[in-house]
């Protein structure tokens, strides 16, 4: 409704082509309002939730897993593989699980996304001649575990752009909602 208003008011004015080309580039690509649009994926038969943005969709990657892109931007691929109710530790030592886990990974850093704790790390990898970075996010909560990996071309690391999309992902990955399944006795 709103880019309807504004080209209706570019052909009020006239604004030559080329100023009405690079408005409407600016409009499509930053839409009208600054608040993002998110919607709610659901996984699993219900058993885990995230909120993306309007604009990421879902592709078929791996089994186990579930891959997003955005669709407006190639910026990265997101990759998200639940372990719901199967981590074997109490629920209070997710921390610990992780940290055991990655003993042997020396980039590795301990932080928090949301309610989880959460390893971090990162990766250079070369594929077809190419290179490219792979982040890396290790969820846990409770008896939950989430590997989360983002990959980008190694040419936008750095850039104040990747880390706008890093932030991005982070909340993504925050948004990461599960029922817990009744413990087997």
């Amino acid at each position: 409704m709103e880019k309807e208003i504004l080209l209706n008011t570019l052909n009020k004015y006239q604004f030559n082509f080329k100023m009405k080309k690079i408005i409407l580039l600016l409009l499509f690509a930053f839409g009208c309002s600054s608040k993002q649009e998110y919607k709610t994926y659901f996984f699993n038969e219900g058993l885990f939730s995230i909120q993306l943005p309007a604009s990421w969709s879902e592709y078929d990657d791996e089994t186990d897993s579930f891959s997003f892109f955005d669709t407006l931007l190639w910026t990265g691929n997101l990759r998200i593989s639940p372990f719901i109710d199967v981590v074997p530790i109490d629920s209070t030592k997710s921390k610990e699980f992780l940290m055991d886990r990655l003993k042997d990974e020396p980039t590795s850093l301990m932080s928090k996304i949301g309610k989880f704790d959460c390893a971090i790390s990162k990766k250079h990898f070369v594929q077809d001649n190419k290179n490219g970075i792979i982040y890396f996010w290790a969820l846990a909560k409770e008896r939950n575990l989430f590997m989360c990996s983002f990959t980008i071309a190694k040419e936008r690391e750095g850039s104040k752009e990747n880390d706008l999309e890093i932030k991005k992902v982070e909340a993504i990955l925050e948004s990461i909602k599960y029922k817990n399944l009744p413990s087997a006795q």
